[in-house]
């Protein structure tokens, strides 16, 4: 007899048939999940005397639920849309089925789940030296960026997996060739060759690795920069600097990161930098819109550029302290007027003296301060070129910076900021009682 009611393992309605030794069976057909508990015949003897043993009584398998079933078809799809090969589809599909009962996995939301089998595909290609980003299959997969790096990052953790890092320069190919620009997508003035456009990109992202643009970044702004600015750059002609970046990718049917406007500037300001000490264009203007046409030959001699732009940026900050340290001793000198002298009403009392004491105290920290202040910005001269973190910092970190630098370690700790200091209960009656006792002496 059918079952009237759906699957209870995945809720789906397709029951069919299944002839299972000498009794039928009805097997859900999206799951595998035997619904009816069937009752079998195994001997010839029990056959004889009709009798009968249940289904659950024989050693089975646990057959997989509907979501592991999905997650394992969404990794063979995955495969087969990036043409991977076999031995990366089995490893992902291994290291699926060990992640998916994980307990750290076994109660997520569903959102996780999909994005799980993307990042077990993540982790098998970076293990066989695949170059793809994690960009490219949230794209493919429909899910959200953020929920994909959490879910990667808690499956590397809680498995133990090694992943090593994927080379930009590897991914560069196979970036450019998802952009549609050959003859039959885009009309001749935009068309492009995918090798020359995948060679000079790769170009331009050793520039912008050399020079600190592609650290602590996300790949994919970072390639979609360099494949336009080389886009550019291989025609200069007046009709390609005028499309715009979103123009662009609209042209080249791809999607437009957040991230890539800014990354472009920045790759920008540097090629115009370097421009700069090219000696056949010390009379002409660079800007961000110009720079392309002179991208060939900036690449050139992009060695001797960085190291000429380098010399001339620490000889002009040298000159800089020069000319401030001269202006301070001027200024000092302007404020020290002729000494006066001594009358009886600039005696000092004990209390004027202990305030000469501190004041010469607090006058020799402002000395050690200046001290140290002038031999650290003799000692670090600061680059041309910088990490993210060191050209915008961490307000927050900025602030514990200075107070480090303020802080010498005999300083007096006012009333307002002792209740910073005390740790414990004992030290809280301790104050308590030292100052019920200054309250009674005085």
């Amino acid at each position: 007899m059918q079952p009237s009611g759906p699957c209870p393992e995945c809720g789906s309605s397709q029951i069919v048939e299944d002839s299972l030794y000498s009794q039928t069976q009805f097997v859900c057909e999206d799951c595998g999940a035997v619904v009816s508990e069937g009752l079998l015949t195994t001997t010839l003897s029990e056959e004889k005397h009709l009798n009968e043993v249940k289904f659950s009584r024989l050693p089975t398998e646990k057959q997989p639920g509907r979501g592991h079933i999905q997650g394992l078809q969404r990794i063979r799809s995955l495969c087969r849309i990036l043409r991977f090969s076999s031995n990366i589809e089995e490893s992902s599909e291994v290291l699926f089925k060990k992640a998916y009962y994980h307990p750290a996995f076994l109660s997520t939301h569903a959102e996780k789940k999909e994005a799980l089998a993307g990042c077990c595909v993540l982790v098998a290609c970076r293990q066989n030296d695949w170059p793809i980003t994690m960009g490219t299959i949230s794209y493919l997969l429909q899910a959200n960026g953020e929920v994909m790096h959490k879910v990667y990052t808690e499956l590397v953790q809680k498995l133990h997996l090694e992943t090593p890092p994927t080379d930009l320069t590897q991914l560069i190919e196979s970036h450019c060739n998802s952009f549609k620009l050959s003859p039959s997508s885009c009309p001749d003035l935009f068309s492009e060759c995918t090798t020359r456009l995948a060679k000079r990109a790769s170009e331009l992202l050793e520039l912008a690795d050399e020079t600190w643009l592609v650290t602590g970044r996300q790949p994919v702004p970072i390639l979609t920069a360099v494949t336009y600015m080389s886009w550019l750059s291989l025609r200069p002609i007046a009709s390609r600097l005028n499309i715009s970046l979103i123009n662009f990718c609209k042209i080249a049917k791809v999607p437009v990161p957040a991230p890539a406007s800014k990354r472009l500037i920045e790759l920008q300001d540097v090629l115009c930098k370097l421009g700069q000490g090219l000696p056949w264009l010390r009379g002409v203007k660079l800007d961000r819109k110009s720079v392309a046409k002179y991208t060939e030959d900036i690449l050139k001699h992009r060695g001797i550029l960085l190291r000429q732009a380098m010399r001339k940026y620490e000889e002009e900050w040298e000159n800089e302290q020069k000319c401030s340290s001269v202006l301070l001793s001027d200024s000092e000198e302007d404020s020290q007027g002729p000494p006066l002298k001594k009358t009886k009403l600039d005696e000092p009392s004990e209390r004027a003296a202990s305030g000469d004491q501190v004041s010469s105290n607090t006058s020799g920290h402002k000395g050690k301060e200046v001290g140290l202040n002038s031999e650290k910005e003799k000692s670090q001269c600061p680059s041309l070129f910088l990490p993210p973190c060191l050209q915008n910092p961490h307000p927050r970190r900025e602030r514990e910076v200075v107070a480090e630098l303020d802080v010498f370690g005999d300083e007096e700790i006012l009333d307002s900021e002792i209740d910073m200091y005390i740790r414990t209960p004992e030290e809280v009656q301790a104050l308590c009682r030292a100052q019920a006792k200054l309250m009674k002496s005085s």
